[in-house]
């Protein structure tokens, strides 16, 4: 699971597990969500993995190599962290120099052929490199891009 966000380490993971755990048994009453679902929640919806999404860069190294550099905006402000959690209505944007490269990235793909699924949450505007989170994140939601069974109970038993 690691991994699949980007080498994330132990120590990120075990934040939000607990993090998810703890917010589900305080809106537990009011709503029914999972601790599963608040935990994918928390991880899909960093800036990082919303970018890698979208499939404008091939790594999550390369993403915080343009996040650390400055050239990711969050609602018009700059962030130097892939660690900020986006909210339904949220849109990142990206600098010039760097919607070069993004142009460049999808020239490559379409010389390769490839077909990019973006999740049903993502709003993307090729145009303006514009991503727009429209609705919330939940695990049925995501199943398609996990390569993997994500046996989350174990994760949420072994780390809390």
């Amino acid at each position: 699971m690691s991994i699949f966000y980007g080498k994330l380490k132990e120590r990120q993971l075990k934040k939000s597990i607990r993090a998810a755990f703890f917010k589900s048994q305080v809106i537990q009453k009011a709503t029914l969500k999972k601790k599963e679902d608040l935990f994918i929640s928390f991880l899909e919806s960093r800036v990082d993995s919303i970018i890698f999404r979208t499939g404008f860069f091939s790594s999550f190294r390369e993403i915080r190599q343009v996040i650390a550099n400055g050239h990711v905006y969050v609602n018009n402000k700059q962030i130097l962290s892939g660690n900020n959690l986006l909210k339904k209505g949220d849109f990142i944007t990206f600098s010039s120099p760097v919607a070069k490269l993004i142009d460049k990235n999808f020239k490559l793909w379409r010389n390769k052929r490839l077909i990019k699924i973006y999740p049903s949450y993502l709003e993307v505007n090729f145009k303006v490199l514009t991503i727009v989170l429209i609705e919330s994140i939940t695990l049925s939601k995501l199943q398609q891009f996990f390569p993997f069974w994500l046996d989350l109970k174990t994760m949420f038993h072994r780390y809390s």
